[in-house]
């Protein structure tokens, strides 16, 4: 603090004490005021700032500790520092006011030393505590300006992914289009390049995955998914989709676990993403050499489970504490230098720069699978001399965090005889509803559980695989179209067909009003060129046989014209001839009194419309069909990006503003239960 600074008010009803203090401090601090009462003093801290005040403890009035009570009781005024003035014979009085927050004392009569001494170092600190709090307002204010730059380029970022993908998933699916086309007339000079093409497209693709996944996790998104992971089908898995680029460098992939490892309980996708991750770097920076996967589970000892396959056979519960399961990467590869090392798992960081130029990649993958380690609650590590290989040890607890009470066993065997009808899901957060579509569905032969909402729903898909899984979209909680994405990433669930209906939330229990809605037919996401062949495979539901005479008709609405003509090509190569348009108004036939006969000359036999042309032009357009007699159509409802949290509740708007109008139309409602039946059932025995 330089001298000259800070302003002092002195508070004291003797004019003498109060000419004496000005006049010892006023070649020291910027300026001194004083007053001769606790009231005036009050008033002027009230209206102007003071770094100091000097305040006596007996005054006429309002007293010096009533002055200093008043003062520490004011947000305002409580961090400026008090110095009490008072008699020698006073102390007791002294004592009550440094208990009441004031910083030092002086006595009567002054000794100009003292004051200078203790006013001076007094307001010493007055500054540092100034000088703090201006550096923490800085900080806390470029913090914020930090978060916000974040959470914008995670907008960014994601809003760009979007626009990336679309016409990257464009690229793959026409090479893949044209190969079979090329393979199927015995032109087979140009597949290599075409999987050139391919094979440029899917990595580029990654890329993008990487930095929305890096994205994610910076902007503290990402959530834990735990369910009960049995761990050698998982390695199986992960080994299936390492070994290509394994084989692509001529390298050697071996697997060391025991034959039945057992179970954990932790993120699936995220431990399969680890394990690929860290099996993808070894192949990359590996060539003509050799890969092992070692894997074990450890710190069973403790609990007297000495027998680590005795442990996973009798699937034993609870888990010991301290027990993790230890995934070992080792590779022949380049090696890590010691400097590298330290920063491998920093993002975007890789081995060096020469291995950077020589191998690609963004250097995400460690960066990612640490982060997500971490939210497990385990450790990865990384041994490695250059030129001599690495290792990278996994090391993950055997229950994570976040766990249920009860760890159930994985190795249950249903009888065959339970699986004879198929079984049919239902996630309703209406409970009539669900009791309706139980009795329906049994009565026509078919197995039917249900789940209250969204979360209870996902555990049940997972642990029973249904043929079919009915969702109401408008359901509180946990967000419909989330349960929908989630059901598509997983690679056990993602074949299983997803309808979705929508009811409103507010609607009275079915026992007292039959319920208004809509079905919005099976709905699919089709973000990755690999999930046309699940497409084609949906239609070969509603195909009909050979001997059709006018074949199988569907009508395509799409608005991007790219993806409208790969779907087209999937669909003619399938079978099917296609009708298409950008809007569902332009292309669907409009209600009129026709016939059931004539109106089913110009229905298709399945309609394919993507959902966000939907929220754009309105359900209005489509599921008018129902009320035009005759058949109605099986529609498919597609989804090929990701749902934007704007999309999602652009969606829902529309479905609420359609159903409240379509709720004030008798004759357009239907009965809503009817209609879940009959598609249920339209898709079962099609399936069948």
């Amino acid at each position: 603090m330089k001298l000259g600074w800070g302003s002092v008010l002195v508070i004291d009803d003797e004019a003498v004490t109060r000419l004496l203090v000005a006049r010892r401090l006023s070649d020291r601090v910027a300026s001194v005021t004083t007053v001769e009462s606790g009231q005036e003093g009050l008033e002027l801290l009230q209206s102007q700032p003071f770094d100091l005040v000097l305040l006596d403890i007996i005054m006429p009035g309002l007293s010096g500790v009533q002055t200093l009570e008043k003062m520490k009781a004011d947000p305002a005024l409580q961090s400026i520092p008090v110095i009490m003035i008072s008699a020698a014979d006073d102390l007791d009085s002294v004592v009550r006011c440094i208990e009441l927050g004031a910083e030092d004392y002086l006595l009567k009569p002054l000794n100009a030393v003292l004051l200078q001494a203790r006013t001076g170092a007094c307001l010493e600190r007055k500054w540092l505590r100034d000088q703090e709090q201006s550096y923490l307002r800085q900080l806390q204010a470029e913090k914020e300006s930090a978060e916000a730059a974040n959470r914008a380029k995670s907008v960014f970022l994601a809003n760009m992914s979007h626009e990336l993908r679309t016409p990257l998933n464009a690229i793959i699916g026409y090479s893949e289009i044209v190969q079979e086309d090329l393979q199927a007339e015995g032109i087979t000079h140009l597949i290599p390049d075409l999987r050139k093409i391919r094979t440029s497209g899917q990595h580029l693709l990654g890329i993008i995955n990487d930095i929305l996944d890096i994205s994610a996790l910076e902007a503290g998104t990402v959530s834990l998914d735990l369910e009960t992971v049995v761990l050698n089908p998982l390695l199986q898995e992960v080994v299936n989709t390492v070994r290509p680029l394994v084989l692509e460098h001529g390298n050697t992939l071996q697997v060391q676990c025991p034959d039945h490892l057992g179970t954990m309980y932790s993120d699936l996708s995220k431990v399969r993403q680890i394990l690929v991750n860290l099996l993808s770097n070894a192949a990359k920076f590996t060539e003509q050499g050799s890969i092992t996967l070692t894997v074990a589970v450890k710190g069973l000892e403790a609990a007297g489970w000495e027998d680590g396959a005795k442990f996973a056979a009798e699937a034993a519960f609870p888990v010991p504490g301290g027990a993790f399961v230890e995934f070992r990467v080792s590779d022949t590869g380049i090696g890590i230098a010691p400097l590298q090392r330290e920063k491998i798992f920093q993002p975007f960081a890789q081995g060096d720069e020469s291995s950077t130029r020589r191998y690609g990649g963004t250097g995400l993958g460690l960066s990612i699978s640490y982060r997500y380690c971490e939210m497990l609650g385990g450790t990865i590590s990384v041994e490695s001399e250059p030129e001599h290989g690495s290792t990278f040890t996994l090391r993950l607890p055997l229950v994570s965090r976040d766990r249920p009470s009860l760890f159930s066993p994985v190795y249950q065997h249903q009888e065959p005889s339970t699986r004879d009808r198929p079984l049919v899901l239902i996630i309703d957060d209406d409970r009539g509803i669900r009791d309706w579509m139980v009795q329906s569905l049994n009565q026509e032969g078919y197995r039917v559980v249900t789940a209250w909402c969204g979360q209870e729903g996902l555990r049940l898909a997972q642990e029973l695989q249904p043929e079919l899984i009915v969702l109401d979209v408008l359901m509180p909680a946990l967000d419909s179209w989330a349960v929908l994405a989630t059901l598509k990433d997983d690679p056990l669930l993602a074949g299983v067909p997803v309808m979705l209906t929508a009811t409103p939330p507010d609607e009275l229990p079915v026992s007292l009003h039959p319920p208004k809605g809509m079905v919005l037919g099976i709905a699919d996401q089709f973000t990755r060129p690999a999930d046309f062949a699940r497409l084609t495979a949906l239609l070969q539901t509603y195909q009909s046989p050979p001997p059709s005479k006018t074949g199988n008709r569907a009508l395509l609405v799409h608005q991007d014209r790219a993806t409208r003509s790969i779907l087209r090509q999937v669909l003619e190569q399938a079978g099917w001839r296609v009708t298409e348009g950008d809007r569902p108004q332009d292309t669907l036939p409009h209600p009129s009194p026709q016939s059931s006969s004539a109106v089913d000359a110009l229905l298709p036999d399945v309609l394919l419309v993507d959902l966000l042309v939907l929220a754009k032009e309105g359900f209005q357009h489509v599921y008018p069909l129902r009320t035009m007699g005759g058949r109605v159509p099986p529609v498919i409802s597609l989804l090929t990006r990701d749902l934007s949290p704007a999309d999602q509740s652009r969606l829902n708007g529309r479905l609420e503003q359609f159903l409240q109008q379509d709720q004030h139309n008798a004759d357009a409602s239907g009965d809503f239960l009817n209609q879940i039946r009959d598609a249920v059932l339209l898709h079962l025995s099609s399936a069948l």
